[in-house]
């Protein structure tokens, strides 16, 4: 499950990356199913790394990734996470 808490920092972070080029942004969810880790290197060159599982605990099928991307890319992103944080908004309790 993803929440929308932890959509809304990632989106914050990666838009960070986005403007400074340097420095990371991370995502993970609550049950640890999905990790997303990327890393600027100051130039518009972005690493990206991160698992996906398809349930929690051990013995759960896993898939490790990596991933090369120029800056210019993360807009894309950064805009469909404004979208989806638009049709679900935190809640505030």
């Amino acid at each position: 499950m993803i929440l929308a808490p932890e959509l809304s920092l990632f989106a914050f972070k990666i838009s960070k990356l986005y403007e400074k080029l340097g420095g990371e942004a991370e995502f993970q969810t609550m049950e640890d199913q999905l990790y997303i880790k990327c890393r600027g290197d100051g130039l518009g060159h972005i690493a990206v790394t991160g698992y996906m599982s398809d349930a929690t605990g051990t013995g759960c099928n896993t898939l490790n990734f990596e991933l090369s991307l120029d800056q210019t890319q993360l807009k894309r992103t950064i805009d469909e996470l404004d979208q989806v944080l638009q049709e679900y908004p935190e809640r505030k309790v």
